[in-house]
């Protein structure tokens, strides 16, 4: 379906997602957005319907609202991280002579920016684990990323991993698609803890795709996998101890996804407020315009959603957003400072060379948290996201049970923390 015939999204009717405390009715739209890929929203939009259509429970009054008893709670990015996952650092992409020259050139600046974050998460992993996943178990590629790390992190605190395909097109774990940026926060699945706060890890939308990913990641961390029937991201879901939870509707697919999956798998047993897209020719996750600093602030960077999440009952605090790109050539603007990496009173910060860095610096370093800075807007004007879209914390689970399955192949093996218990 070409981008040219998708015609611009026409509201048709509000209809109330969430409980009744959120206090907002989203609007559904039965049009596909333009700004998205339209192949990927028919896709959603399809699976969706024919889900629904088998769900027992999307009507069940019993499952729309939150549980009499607890059943445990999402993991806060805030809390204490034993292990960040990322890629590895990657190779410069070779583009056709027929490429022009910028969209090579900004690119190439990306990987750059790509690599340099990589140092600087690796430069200060303490007491984490850092997790490398390979899209190749060649010795030669483990070699090469050893040798990239080795002067950045005690290699006694690095992973290096290859997840097995259950897939005989393994090409689908490649780099390739993305030029080298991989976007683990949307592909890989998310922690909660469960009634008895045991982990639990919940697949994402990229199950439809990447179906060997959530099973096998749960394993890694012997944690009990929870499948969600409908497609999801991970970046367009955050959420604080409390099991308030925030999300955007930002498709008619997303809108229709009923409130259960999200008390029942996610634990979002408190606020589940669902706000609406903005329209802005951007990648409408969550993550793009909210966070968590902690269970009673929201760090926020849209006024609209800033005055949803204040009805709701939130206290916000308003992030600056920075300039936009004079080379992205589409309306909306991807550069936020809301898509940071927390890492145990650190935070890993998007900068772009424009004055509301230090603004927005000063923001994070009031709130308690030690601001490291990175370079983001080639990785931002390619890719669309930033290091919270490139990057997974998960909580501090012992070591001595990671990794005890086959599908994990280990390359490289850090020691055991046995404080992590």
């Amino acid at each position: 379906m070409k981008k040219a015939i998708v015609s611009i999204a026409i509201f048709l009717a509000a209809t109330i997602i969430g409980f009744q405390n959120c206090g907002y009715a989203p609007q559904l739209a039965e049009s596909l957005r333009p700004e998205l890929d339209p192949d990927y929203q028919q896709l959603m939009l399809e699976q969706t319907k024919e889900t629904l259509a088998n769900d027992s429970k999307a009507n069940d009054p019993v499952f729309a609202a939150a549980p009499s008893k607890y059943i445990g709670r999402p993991f806060m990015e805030t809390e204490p991280v034993g292990y960040v996952v990322m890629g590895p650092p990657p190779r410069m992409y070779r583009f056709g002579s027929e490429t022009p020259q910028i969209y090579t050139d900004t690119w190439r600046s990306a990987l750059r920016e790509y690599k340099r974050f990589l140092i600087k998460i690796a430069r200060n992993i303490k007491s984490e684990r850092l997790v490398i996943i390979s899209s190749s178990k060649q010795e030669s590629e483990t070699n090469r990323i050893l040798n990239f790390l080795k002067d950045h992190i005690d290699l006694n605190k690095l992973f290096i991993v290859h997840i097995a395909s259950n897939n005989s097109d393994d090409r689908r774990f490649d780099t390739t698609p993305n030029r080298g940026l991989q976007w683990w926060r949307d592909r890989l699945p998310i922690p909660v803890y469960d009634e008895n706060d045991q982990l639990q890890l919940v697949s994402t939308y990229d199950e439809s795709v990447y179906i060997y990913r959530a099973p096998y990641l749960a394993r890694m961390f012997a944690a009990e996998k929870l499948h969600s029937p409908y497609i999801w991201a991970g970046g367009n879901f955050v959420a604080n101890t409390k099991g308030d939870c925030l999300i955007v509707n930002r498709s008619y697919a997303e809108a229709l996804t009923p409130d259960w999956v999200f008390i029942y798998r996610y634990k979002c047993t408190g606020r589940l407020v669902r706000l609406p897209p903005l329209g802005n020719g951007v990648i409408e996750h969550i993550d793009m315009y909210a966070s968590f600093a902690s269970d009673n602030l929201v760090l926020v960077s849209n006024y609209q959603y800033a005055q949803i999440l204040q009805q709701n009952g939130f206290t916000t605090k308003f992030m600056p957003t920075p300039r936009k790109d004079p080379l992205k050539s589409t309306s909306g603007n991807s550069r936020t400072y809301i898509n940071s990496v927390f890492l145990n009173q650190k935070v890993f910060m998007p900068v772009y060379g424009e004055p509301e860095d230090n603004q927005a610096a000063k923001v994070y370093s009031d709130l308690g948290f030690n601001v490291i800075r990175f370079s983001s807007s080639n990785i931002v004007l390619r890719g669309g996201g930033s290091g919270h879209c490139l990057t997974y914390t998960y909580p501090r689970v012992p070591t001595m049970r990671i990794f005890p399955n086959d599908e994990i192949e280990v390359l490289h093996r850090g020691d055991q923390l046995d404080e992590f218990r």
